[in-house]
């Protein structure tokens, strides 16, 4: 199994870029394959020694993981984009919404975050807004609560 995750990379310096970021390092440590996909364009050019100043380059081998298999659909991103990355097949075993802090929810960012099997938030403000508005979202505040959601 494999964790198939959009990323807002295009997202640097954001609140969301630092959450999505944080998540994949979470997944990394997870010890499972991880293919990261970016939702919106990214500028990851290299200079002549091959640096990037973007921080989202460290993790610029995980653009080519091998895709095979059962996987978890992961996405953490703009609202605008949770409808875009749902997926409905037989390999993906579930899809779980990776909220940034503080996000703000409009009637069609709830409507299409309400279609993931798992959200996730990490602040209890979070767990409260989701709840507020017919969610079941899961608060993860531990490395051992983010293996839960992603691998059961």
């Amino acid at each position: 199994m494999f964790i198939r995750y959009f990323a807002a990379t295009n997202e640097e310096q954001s609140e969301l870029g630092h959450a999505a970021r944080a998540f994949l390092a979470a997944m990394v440590e997870l010890e499972v394959p991880v293919r990261l996909a970016s939702t919106q364009a990214a500028h990851m050019q290299t200079d002549a020694a091959g640096r990037s100043s973007n921080p989202w380059s460290k993790y610029s081998d995980l653009f080519v993981t091998p895709l095979d298999g059962d996987y978890v659909n992961a996405i953490c991103s703009p609202p605008s984009d949770w409808g875009k990355f749902h997926t409905r097949s037989k390999a993906c075993k579930k899809n779980v919404l990776l909220c940034a802090p503080h996000i703000v929810l409009d009637q069609a960012s709830l409507v299409a975050g309400l279609l993931y099997d798992e959200i996730v938030v990490t602040t209890p403000e979070d767990a409260e807004l989701w709840a507020a508005n017919g969610g079941s979202p899961t608060l993860v505040l531990t490395q051992d609560d983010f293996r839960r959601v992603m691998l059961t």
